[in-house]
């Protein structure tokens, strides 16, 4: 069989059915109104759901004010951050956190000052539901009478999760189909990349790996039929490399890791083993007796080299990964003990039923792993305590990382943290994998912190800045800070704020 032939049937096969999800009776409109009420009313009495309500509006700007501090001379650029955002269509309210149309966030420098940018992605299903005010498709976790499949991934596409930069391009990425073009400037939506009409629509992650050449590392995956993908675009944006490895059972991989000379994919023991559900995640099951697999390939040719056991967890993300040796891979990571948060966190959070903790254990760990033997020595570190969003120095990409950024929750001894008020993530946490310390940050008890990011200072190898955003419920402000790298504890820098809360989102990068 020629290739493109063959590239075509995956592409056939794959396509269509990664989200798509029969139309059942269980879940009625009735019951999403519901939601919406629940929520609503939860609000008064849970004012730290703030970040969930949700924006009506399709375009926003804001001059932030700042509130003290200077921003360094050489921070320039701007902070792009990505996240659902359109809780709320038409009276009736999604069921999980993932599910929303997306919203690009520009934080942009000006001078001493931070232009705050916002705008509506506009893939087709989102324009579809925002122009009708109406909820028309399935998604990761809402299901019901009356919403349609869309009869593809690319059709239930909200490009919510993620944002990069490759080849001179702008894109919005989603979990399950294709990167949407955005322009760096006004936040428009250019269209769908095509990287080739071979493998047009197949899943592409929301997460991608830059190599040391600029060229890019993607994955995707597919529930029924199981199946992952795996991408290597060059620095220009041609497709150099693209493989498919079929899955008896399909499993859910969110982020995979690089290392100089590999590929590695770890797919938790999260499975799709049902035809059948409500929603996409009725497809899967948690089989917390069997382990995780992590496949290790050549990045040369895309080969699967070995297959590794690891006991039972989920990860949403990654670090970091490098070859110690010719034979031993090592990464770090957030590990969760099971698939809690997403089954049942991400849906608290949309019916407010949330009591504003993390519901299951997640921990720094790393992981060693011999692809010789095929042996591992797992570590975890509880003492960091609940551990998420991990990023490193962009200069230490694929090699013996030093630091490793994270945010935790606060430690619940602090003084002035009071009973209640100690939500979600309110920690940014520095560790030296060097000198096996940490430094770190706690804001203030009412302020939830969103994924920060380190950027390396010009003409430096190992000083750097932290930034990052947030909201303060209690105030009703949104934040962007900026922190000395290697002075983390003293706390922001520089910080501005502008009135309201937006979206609590998920992840980006930014753009010097």
């Amino acid at each position: 069989m020629k290739r493109s032939t063959f590239l075509k049937g995956i592409a056939t096969g794959l396509a269509a059915p990664a989200l798509s999800i029969p139309v059942f009776g269980q879940i009625t409109k009735t019951a999403q109104q519901n939601r919406f009420d629940a929520f609503s009313d939860a609000l008064s009495q849970k004012p730290w759901l703030r970040g969930f309500v949700g924006t009506q509006q399709i375009e926003t700007r804001t001059q932030m004010q700042t509130v003290y501090g200077a921003l360094p001379s050489g921070l320039r650029g701007a902070l792009y951050r990505n996240g659902p955002a359109y809780h709320d269509i038409g009276g009736e309210r999604f069921g999980h956190w993932f599910d929303a149309p997306g919203m690009i966030q520009k934080y942009a420098i000006k001078g001493n000052t931070i232009e705050h940018h916002g705008r509506f992605i506009a893939t087709p299903r989102n324009r579809r539901e925002l122009n009708e005010n109406k909820m028309l498709f399935s998604a990761f976790g809402t299901g019901g009478a009356g919403l349609s499949s869309g009869g593809s991934a690319d059709n239930q596409n909200t490009g919510n999760i993620h944002v990069t930069q490759h080849a001179g391009e702008l894109m919005a990425l989603w979990e399950a189909g294709s990167p949407y073009i955005l322009d760096p400037d006004t936040l428009e939506t250019k269209g769908k990349k095509v990287w080739s009409e071979e493998i047009e629509s197949l899943p592409f992650s929301a997460h991608t790996r830059h190599d040391h050449d600029g060229s890019l590392w993607s994955i995707g995956y597919s529930a029924i039929p199981g199946g992952l993908v795996l991408y290597h675009i060059s620095a220009d944006g041609e497709l150099i490399n693209f493989g498919f490895m079929p899955m008896e059972v399909g499993g859910m991989m969110h982020d995979f890791v690089l290392t100089d000379t590999k590929l590695v994919v770890m797919i938790p023991p999260y499975l799709a083993d049902k035809l059948e559900g409500e929603h996409f995640l009725d497809r899967y099951s948690w089989y917390g007796d069997q382990p995780v697999k992590a496949l290790v390939f050549d990045k040369s040719d895309l080969s699967l080299i070995r297959e590794i056991e690891l006991d039972p967890f989920w990860v949403f993300h990654f670090g970091n990964a490098y070859d110690a040796s010719s034979d031993e891979i090592v990464c770090d990571f957030a590990m969760h003990d099971d698939v809690t948060f997403m089954e049942d966190d991400a849906f608290a959070f949309m019916d407010g039923s949330w009591d504003g903790h993390v519901s299951t254990g997640l921990t720094y760990a790393k992981v060693r792993m011999n692809i010789r033997t095929g042996q591992s020595i797992l570590e975890r570190r509880p003492e960091f305590g609940p551990a998420e969003f991990f990023r490193i120095n962009p200069q230490d990409n694929l090699t013996n990382h030093r630091h490793t950024l994270m945010l935790t929750e606060r430690d619940a001894t602090l003084a002035g943290i009071k009973r209640g008020e100690n939500i979600l993530f309110g920690r940014v946490v520095l560790y030296d994998r060097q000198s096996d310390r940490i430094s770190a940050f706690s804001a203030p008890a009412t302020q939830i912190l969103e994924e920060h990011l380190i950027v390396p200072k010009p003409r430096s190898q190992d000083d750097f800045w932290i930034l990052g955003t947030g909201h303060d419920w209690r105030a009703g402000e949104t934040f962007f800070s900026v922190y000395e790298g290697l002075a983390l504890e003293d706390g922001p820098i520089f910080q501005a704020n502008m009135d309201g809360v937006l979206p609590l989102g998920l992840h980006g990068n930014f753009i010097s």
